[in-house]
């Protein structure tokens, strides 16, 4: 008889929850973009400042902020907004999930 370690990601993530983003997780969220290695000194500045300009008037300023917590941990995090000079089109400015959850769903949780 073997074991196997087999990765369940439906047990996993048991307690996912997608919801806005919140000024308390500024701090999580930058840290998962420090934890990635994907982003530079200049690009983190710059995330930092669209995360709090998504949480002050995203209707005016066409930020959107919205994270994956795993119980009450933030694991991801995703900001978009409207296309420039488009109908219903949107980007995505920034995508990150914790390097442990990473290839486990979050990603694609958060643009579902």
């Amino acid at each position: 008889m073997s074991i196997r370690k087999v990765k369940n990601h439906s047990e996993k993530n048991t307690k996912l929850k997608i919801q806005k983003a919140g000024s308390r997780d500024r701090q999580p969220v930058m840290s998962i973009l420090k934890r990635t290695g994907f982003f530079r000194d200049c690009e983190l500045k710059t995330a930092q400042e669209v995360f709090v300009q998504s949480l002050l008037n995203p209707r005016k300023n066409g930020y959107y902020s919205i994270v994956a917590k795993n119980g009450t941990k933030t694991i991801g995090w995703i900001c978009y907004g409207p296309t420039p000079c488009t109908l219903g089109t949107f980007d995505i400015y920034w995508i990150a999930v914790e390097p442990q959850f990473q290839r486990d769903g979050i990603g694609t949780a958060l643009t579902g």
